[in-house]
Formats: structure tokens, C-alpha cells, sequence
């Protein structure tokens, strides 16, 4: 199994560890690269990068992130204006192999739910009357996903 590293922005290291990751990085620290390689079998990187940011700067650290023959998974979809830079050389000399996917299949939600079950993603529920729903729904959009996932 993989452990999990948490890279996000801000203070969010007390949720992505409470939600199952092994680790946290601050993607703001300009030693990202080297303090996540550092806590990765030899210190070659992830094997898997999991991109769920909305962000081209997310894309461009994930690509340094990522081990030698590692994958780079593209789910996040930033901007038009925020294009990630990468030259082919960067790809055939490390072996990286970056895929795309859409999530939300039957497929998907159910491996999701195999995670739940074994432990590795602990959710964070609460539970609300009917009587608070619209309350709910308009926090909706002052929420933010709190990281993307790094595995090692």
C-alpha cells in the first residue's frame, strides 16, 4: 500500500491528517521537493502524484514531485490561463506517465468506499435537521477542498 503525503496551501496539515494522509507539506514552502523526497523510499519522489488542485502551479510542483517512472494523475482542471509547462524530454528521460481522469463513475465511488471501509480515508461527518438545510447548502460555496494527495 501507499502511505499518503498531503500538499496543500495554508493551514489545512490538522484536516489532511485527521482525514488519512501520513504526511503534510506546505506547497508555499520552497523546499517542497526535497522535505517530500526525504520521507519517500531512497528519496526519489512519489509514485504516484494525484493532482486535485485547480491550480497550474499544483501541476507544475507535481511534475517535480513525481519519482522516476512514477504517474502523474490529472483531475483538477485550472484555468485556461494557467497552463502547465513541460517539455517531452521531461517525460522520456524520467519515465513519468501522466493520465487524465474524470471522476465520479460507479467504479470510482466504489473503490472510494473500499478506502472508507479499510480505514485509510477517515470522512468527516456531520449531521444536520432538515430544518438547517438551507443554512448547509450556502456554506456549500465558502468551502474549499483542503489538498491534494501525494503518494509515496
Amino acid at each position: 500500500g501507499y502511505q499518503v503525503a498531503a500538499v496543500d496551501v495554508g493551514p489545512s496539515q490538522e484536516a489532511c491528517l485527521k482525514a488519512g494522509a501520513d504526511a503534510y507539506f506546505d506547497a508555499t514552502d520552497p523546499n517542497i521537493v526535497s522535505a517530500l523526497k526525504k520521507v519517500t523510499p531512497d528519496e526519489v519522489g512519489a509514485k504516484a502524484v494525484v493532482v486535485t488542485a485547480n491550480s497550474g502551479k499544483a501541476y507544475q510542483t507535481a511534475l517535480d514531485l513525481v519519482a522516476v517512472f512514477g504517474t502523474l494523475v490529472c483531475v483538477g482542471i485550472p484555468p485556461p490561463d494557467q497552463p502547465l509547462t513541460l517539455h517531452p524530454i521531461t517525460v522520456m528521460d524520467r519515465g513519468i506517465r501522466i493520465i487524465g481522469t474524470l471522476v465520479g463513475t460507479r467504479t470510482d465511488t466504489l473503490e472510494a468506499l473500499e478506502f472508507v471501509r479499510r480505514g485509510a480515508v477517515k470522512p468527516v461527518v456531520n449531521t444536520v435537521g432538515f430544518d438547517q438545510l438551507d443554512d448547509v447548502t450556502s456554506e456549500f460555496g465558502n468551502v474549499s477542498v483542503p489538498f491534494s494527495c501525494e503518494e509515496y
